[in-house]
Parts: structure tokens; C-alpha cells; sequence
């Protein structure tokens, strides 16, 4: 699942990821064992969706506050404080997370695309393309 808007540029990591993760997957004969769902800034309107697919594992992308742009770090849900400062999401993630591995029984998995900008209205930096790209890369080869 994709959090962030992709109208605030490197906020928009986690959607071009999943883009390039349907485009991957598209002809692949194990396409219905991933399930890609796209929640920018409200991805709690996701969690009925992601129910009804029952997987055993939750990948959510997301940009983050990281040493520089484009690096790729796996999050643990745990380190995610529920006094985390504002985001761009409606739902803090650490709610968000909880409440989706208790409903679905999944194990929960967060990662992190290191954003420069969230800016309105700009493009993503070429290093978040690029680590998109990777993350989708790395899902495919695992799931595909």
C-alpha cells in the first residue's frame, strides 16, 4: 500500500512505486497473489480492501524523514511513536499499522523512501524516482 500525496513532491514517493509495481506485474502469472492499493493521504479508506484480500503480509511505502533522499530503510511499526509530529496523512501511522494487523492478522512491514521536498505542486527529486523504482523492483522479484 502507497501513503503519501502526489501533489507534494517526494511525498509522492510511495505512489510511483506502486505504479511501477502494477506495471511490473501486469503479465505475470502469480499477479493474483499481490494486491496494490494506493491510499495516498487517506489510506484508513483502504483497510475494508485490504481486508477482503486476507494477505499474510502488508508492504506499506511511505517517504520519510531519512539521512538523504532516495535512501530505502525498513521501518519497524514499533519504532513509529504515536507522538510522531503532522504528516500528510489523516491517520497517524502507528494507528493505522495496529489496527491493520490485529483486523487482518498480517504481519505489517513499513517502507520508508528518505523525501527531500514536500513541496506543493513540485516533482518528485530523481533520487526518490529511482528508489520507487528499487522498491518496486525488490516486491516484484519477492512476490512474482
Amino acid at each position: 500500500m502507497a501513503i503519501g500525496s502526489p501533489l507534494r513532491g517526494d511525498d509522492g514517493a510511495a505512489g510511483l512505486a506502486v505504479e511501477a509495481l502494477e506495471v511490473l506485474a501486469k503479465d505475470s502469472p502469480a499477479r493474483s497473489r499481490l494486491g496494490v492499493f494506493n491510499g495516498e493521504t487517506a489510506p484508513e479508506n483502504f483497510t475494508g480492501e485490504i481486508r477482503r484480500f486476507a494477505p499474510s503480509h502488508l508492504i506499506i511505502i511511505d517517504a520519510a524523514e531519512l539521512a538523504e533522499p532516495g535512501l530505502i530503510e525498513l521501518i519497524e511499526p514499533a519504532a513509529i511513536a504515536s507522538n510522531s509530529p503532522a504528516s500528510t496523512h489523516r491517520m497517524p501511522m502507528n494507528v493505522l499499522t495496529d489496527y491493520l494487523r490485529v483486523s487482518i492478522g498480517c504481519q505489517v512491514l513499513i517502507i520508508g523512501i528518505g523525501a527531500a521536498s514536500r513541496t506543493f505542486g513540485h516533482a518528485p527529486c530523481q533520487a526518490v524516482k529511482d528508489a520507487a523504482q528499487t522498491v518496486a523492483d525488490a516486491i516484484a522479484q519477492s512476490v512474482l
